[in-house]
């Protein structure tokens, strides 16, 4: 990352980045910085599973979609199951 300004100058036709599993936090650094790269697509490659909750899955679809899911909460709302009385 220490290049981070002198890329943020270009615009990317991808951004491609391995061990995606490293952007889980969407306030890690790592995130941070590379949310802020110009980019017409993204893929994430990671052969780590998701072990701890939504919000890790929801971190690296919303780096992939930010418009799509916009925010956590709306994305955990999607997969919380209220029980019935």
């Amino acid at each position: 990352m220490i290049e981070k300004s002198e890329l943020g100058r270009f615009e990317f036709e991808y951004l491609i980045l391995d061990e995606a599993q490293r952007i889980k936090n969407k306030d890690s650094v790592l995130s941070k910085d590379l949310r802020t790269y110009n980019t017409r697509s993204r893929i994430l490659l990671t052969g780590t599973p998701l072990q701890n909750n939504l919000n890790e899955l929801w971190a690296l679809l919303n780096f992939l979609m930010p418009k799509l899911f916009d925010t956590a909460e709306d994305f955990t709302n999607l997969f919380t199951v209220e029980e019935s009385q």
